[in-house]
């Protein structure tokens, strides 16, 4: 019977979590419909032989100057890493009134998605097929995508806090967004955010999230510029762990393009606040 209570007490605080961390915060659900900024990159044949470094995430288109009427066609020498620089959609727009025109010119533009860091090279060649002569042109472009290139960073602050009031403990991680643009955070859980409680040699005491099960759901989690989201727990906790805690850790269970959310968490010295 005892433990039947705790399991009910417990399943209550969780809704209850939910329900304060999505009056403090503006959630969108996978159902709903999100429109998040996708960074583009155009490049062209002025690009070529050069290196562009972006962010994961971002599309890149590249057009380049095509006669295929001619015989001639575009074709890689090294195709790209697809696991870093995957290759969308390869299309030909013609230049031309009507379609087949022997001499119409036209464009060959291909579409790639930045799927994680690291160095790719797309390395093309415009030649006939069928010929053994050199390639008419080449194209070269390096390509670096990189993680950390997040232009909000600066100016998006976490700040873990904590307060207790005997063994009722309220844990707080406060972001605030000082940018111009909204920030976007995606949780593939019903889990928004996790608490901490380690000892003097970072040993960890207490997990919020221990005793919990969540919804595998995919939700957002979306900061208006000038406005701050706080991801807060309220939790009644042991006398003897709450003694040997001098530590507070405050995770985001989510991941941003936006801004980059520090997977090692966010740490904050107990006794300086209370």
């Amino acid at each position: 019977m005892e433990n039947l209570f705790v399991n009910r007490f417990k399943s209550i605080v969780f809704i209850l979590t939910i329900v304060l961390i999505f009056i403090s915060c503006s959630l969108t659900s996978f159902a709903d419909s999100v429109t998040r900024p996708v960074s583009i990159i155009n490049i062209t044949e002025t690009n070529n032989g050069g290196t562009i470094i972006i962010n994961r995430g971002t599309v890149v288109n590249l057009t380049l100057n095509s006669n295929p009427t001619t015989g001639y066609e575009w074709s890689y020498i090294n195709t790209p890493d697809k696991n870093i620089l995957n290759e969308l959609e390869h299309t030909f727009i013609s230049s031309a009134k009507e379609p087949n025109i022997a001499g119409a010119g036209g464009y060959d533009i291909w579409k790639y998605e930045a799927i994680k860091p690291g160095k790719t090279t797309i390395s093309m060649k415009y030649s006939r097929s069928w010929e053994n002569n050199p390639a008419v042109k080449t194209f070269l472009l390096n390509v670096v995508i990189q993680d950390d290139l997040v232009p909000n960073q600066s100016k998006v602050q976490v700040t873990p806090s904590i307060s207790i009031n005997d063994t009722k403990v309220k844990m707080n991680l406060s972001v605030l967004n000082n940018s111009e643009n909204y920030i976007s955070i995606s949780h593939r859980t019903s889990q928004k955010s996790d608490f901490t409680l380690l000892d003097s040699s970072k040993k960890e005491l207490y997990r919020w999230s221990k005793n919990f099960m969540f919804l595998d759901v995919l939700t957002y989690t979306t900061i208006n510029p000038g406005t701050t989201c706080d991801f807060t727990i309220i939790d009644t906790i042991k006398k003897d762990i709450l003694d040997n805690a001098v530590y507070m850790k405050g995770y985001i269970t989510g991941t941003s393009n936006d801004f980059k959310i520090d997977p090692n968490g966010y740490e904050v010295n107990i006794y300086k606040i209370k």
